[in-house]
């Protein structure tokens, strides 16, 4: 063992405890999305950005993400760009970026929250919002315009794909 986890025995416990909380959020993700793409026009391309997703092994988060946007784009919360392979380095799985919706900012957040919220939490928890433009980051899904991350959750420009 490292010196870290010696002196800090809680941090492997609590490391295991957020990736099984992920994993049941990628299940419930999962339901909701199958639901929604039942007989949707999207499906084939959806479950394509999925499957290579899962092909090239993603930590929850970003397979939690991907899901996310599928069901936002489904439901009308956003508009995502032309679609493009999403096997290639240039995408985040086929989505070159999105719009949200400026009508459903409110859900689109909500949404977002949501990835982050305990199923067994008993009130919301608030997080620090830089938790959240974090996981846009580690998807390569920012802001078309250098810090217009509150222009982009209020619809009033595009995330896009940045290698």
């Amino acid at each position: 063992m490292t010196a870290d986890v010696e002196t800090r025995p809680i941090m492997p416990r609590l490391a295991r405890a957020g990736q099984m909380r992920w994993l049941m959020k990628i299940r419930m993700l999962q339901q909701q999305r199958d639901q929604l793409l039942e007989s949707h026009n999207m499906r084939d391309t959806l479950d394509d950005q999925l499957s290579q997703c899962i092909q090239k092994r993603c930590k929850n988060q970003k397979k939690a993400l991907l899901m996310y946007l599928h069901i936002a784009a489904v439901t009308g919360v956003v508009q995502p760009l032309p679609f493009r392979e999403p096997s290639g380095a240039d995408t985040f799985f086929g989505w070159m970026g999105f719009k949200v919706n400026e009508d459903m900012t409110e859900e689109f957040a909500r949404g977002i929250e949501e990835l982050f919220q305990a199923d067994d939490a008993p009130a919301r928890v608030k997080f620090a919002i830089n938790t959240m433009h974090n996981m846009f980051r580690r998807a390569q899904l920012i802001p078309e315009e250098e810090g217009g991350w509150r222009e982009a959750f209020l619809g009033r420009m595009h995330f896009i794909f940045t290698a």
